[in-house]
Order: structure tokens, then sequence, then C-alpha cells
């Protein structure tokens, strides 16, 4: 039986949520702001939308979305998963508005594969996931934040 990994990191952007979710849903932009992610694109957008990534430590996966209201919810399921460690997995993000700004709910799960290697290494997996979740979604809320500084600056 797979064991899975679930992770759950929340961040305050002071941008409205319809900004934040255009940003963190653009898979062209996806690069700029999360490590983890060495390319992604969208290869269906109907009836489901569909993408495609490529990520370090040798995966490649295909995230379906299951349901996505923008600017509240998505929750997508990894499909044809190709990785030396996990199997499958999923998850939602969630953009809740609150005075100017959203607070960003990530939940991310990854079902690992039963073997040795990957039950020596899963607690290396659990930080390394936890670290880079945090550090994506800090470096977006830096971007975004600071394309709201140079639009203001260019209207004033």
């Amino acid at each position: 039986m797979s064991k899975g990994i679930t992770i759950k990191e929340k961040i305050y952007i002071a941008r409205s949520p319809e900004v934040v979710w255009d940003y963190t849903q653009d898979y062209s932009r996806r690069h700029l702001w999360d490590r983890s992610v060495i390319s992604a694109r969208v290869i269906q957008e109907e009836p489901v939308r569909v993408v495609e990534i490529r990520a370090r430590g040798r995966m490649r996966a295909r995230f379906q979305y299951k349901y996505g209201k923008r600017p509240h919810k998505t929750t997508l399921a990894m499909i044809q998963v190709e990785s030396p460690f996990v199997v499958g997995g999923g998850g939602s993000w969630v953009y809740e508005p609150e005075s100017e700004g959203t607070w960003w709910t990530q939940v991310n799960t990854l079902i690992l594969k039963e073997n040795l290697l990957v039950r020596l290494l899963r607690p290396m997996i659990v930080k390394q996931l936890r670290q880079g979740i945090r550090s994506s979604m800090e470096v977006a809320r830096r971007i975004i934040e600071g394309e709201e500084r140079k639009l203001l600056a260019a209207v004033e």
C-alpha cells in the first residue's frame, strides 16, 4: 500500500483573489516562481484542463483539473506519472479574500512508491516538499506584490 504525504501551506498576498489566481494559474509563468517546475504547458482546456509538467527529481506528470472556479478554488489529480519516487497525488488551492488581499492556501498530496529506498528517503522528501512549497509561495507573493507597485508607478 502506498503512503501519501500531505502538505498544507498558507500565505497572505496583498492583491485581489483574481490577480493571485491569474498569476498562479498561468503555467507559462510557473517556472518563474516554482523552482520544482522545469517546464509546464497546458495541453487541453476543454472539457477539463490538463497540464503537462516536467519537474525536478526526474518527474513527469499530467495535472488533470477536477474543479476550477476562478478566483476561489482549484482541485486536481496527478495522472500519467513517471517518477522514481512518486506514483500519484493531487491537491487543491484556495483563494480567500481578506481586506485588500488574498489568503492563498495550498494542500498538496504526493503518493509515494513503496520500496526500501523511498521509505529511507521519506523524511527528506517531506522536508524538501514543505520547504519547496513555502519558498515557491513566498516567491510568488513577492512577484505578484511587486507587479502591483510597478503598475501603480506607471499610472502616477
